[in-house]
């Protein structure tokens, strides 16, 4: 089957990922964002002796349950897979997934309790891809491949994660080394929001200044301290203030792959 090949084809399975599977001349094709009941058109992006996969070129008969992505970036960005799906399909999809990990283990499915879809802003976790081409570039990784597609809101994301997306790219790129930055994990405790910022390699002094000293992003009122370790605990930049309002607190960490880990609790008043 040749690469760039468009052909035409039903949807008639899904995956545990969610990815749609069809039949085309006795083999199995996997297509994002398809789902059962689509008819499509496909174009071959990978072959294998185990597996065919195609990206979504057209829907020509859309599944009684097919639903309109409410994600301006969906769904090119491969953050979200599913939101082609109207909700009772979803949630049989994730019902279903459920039972099967419950057949699994031999335990008997009747113990599920209905699910229940927490829609838009209820996300409380994201990791972000980071990037300089030529300038910061802030989402997620496009499906399928390492090509990140930037974003200025995630849909699914709490409004306070979304409220550091564009002040990070904008501090991020005040760094005297801003490439160094691969990722940023976000995370929305009871009254604060974790940040792991992950690096290639070591922050600058310069940079290590900056961090010490962060913009004013987020409101707080808490005590902070500031560390910045090398792996060796031979150098170290720590600083003890009280925090004005709008201001970051950082707790680099260095792992045993050298993976530079910036930590940031940010405390967020009432929210």
């Amino acid at each position: 089957m040749k690469l760039g090949r468009k052909i035409t084809l039903p949807i008639t399975d899904i995956n545990k990922a969610g990815i749609g599977i069809g039949k085309y001349e006795e083999r199995n094709i996997y297509i994002p964002s398809s789902m059962i009941g689509d008819e499509v058109v496909a174009r071959i992006r990978d072959v294998s002796k185990e597996y065919v996969k195609a990206d979504l070129v057209e829907v020509i008969k859309p599944s009684s349950n097919r639903a309109i992505a409410a994600c301006l970036y969906y769904p090119k960005c491969g953050g979200c897979s599913l939101q082609h799906m109207n909700e009772t399909s979803y949630l049989d999809f994730k019902t279903q997934i459920a039972r099967n990990i419950l057949s699994e283990l031999n335990i008997e499915s009747e113990i599920l309790t209905e699910l229940v879809q927490t829609g838009f802003a209820a996300r409380r976790r994201v990791s972000l891809k980071v990037a300089v081409d030529p300038e910061i570039q802030i989402g997620f990784f496009a499906e399928g491949t390492n090509d990140i597609v930037t974003i200025s809101k995630c849909l699914v994301a709490s409004d306070e994660i979304n409220g550091l997306i564009e002040p990070l790219r904008v501090f991020i790129a005040d760094l005297q080394l801003p490439h160094i930055v691969s990722g940023i994990s976000l995370t929305m405790l009871d009254n604060a929001i974790d940040l792991v910022a992950h690096t290639r390699e070591y922050f600058t002094k310069s940079d290590k200044v900056k961090i010490g000293s962060v913009p004013r992003l987020i409101s707080t009122e808490n005590d902070y301290k500031s560390n910045i370790e090398n792996q060796n605990g031979k150098e170290k930049l720590s600083q003890t203030e009280s925090l004005e309002e709008n201001s970051f607190t950082f707790e680099p960490i260095y792992n045993e792959d050298v993976l530079i880990e910036l930590g940031v609790g940010c405390a967020c008043g009432n929210h």
